[in-house]
């Protein structure tokens, strides 16, 4: 099984919904910095669309929020594809089935600043 790790800043707000069955679905997007400076300009983000189930929905939407940074670790699925008004298809763009979600950038390494002693 093929895992995917990325830190971004989530969209819109999180929406936690529920199935039918009454199994707890968290949905966010998160973009991802693709480069470019402040001075200069950035780049268009890379949007990717995360779903998370279960105890992972209900316990990070607690306090994930727009524009929150988080890293997330979750198994790529297969790409999806909408048609649209002409007939044309177009892929959907990545998703990710989350594992684990952490707040704040989990790719920063400490500096020796960060170390207690």
């Amino acid at each position: 099984m093929a895992n995917i790790k990325f830190s971004g800043n989530i969209g819109k707000e999180p929406e936690l919904r529920y199935t039918p069955e009454g199994k707890p679905v968290l949905g966010f997007s998160v973009a991802l910095y693709t480069g470019g400076t402040k001075e200069k300009g950035f780049s268009d983000p890379v949007w990717v669309r995360v779903s998370a189930f279960d105890d992972l929905a209900e316990k990070t939407s607690e306090f994930l929020t727009s524009g929150a940074r988080v890293t997330v670790t979750g198994i790529p699925r297969p790409p999806r594809t909408w048609t649209d008004k002409s007939g044309a298809v177009h892929p959907a763009g990545l998703e990710i089935t989350a594992r684990e979600i952490e707040l704040g950038d989990g790719f920063k390494t400490a500096t020796v600043e960060d170390v207690p002693y």
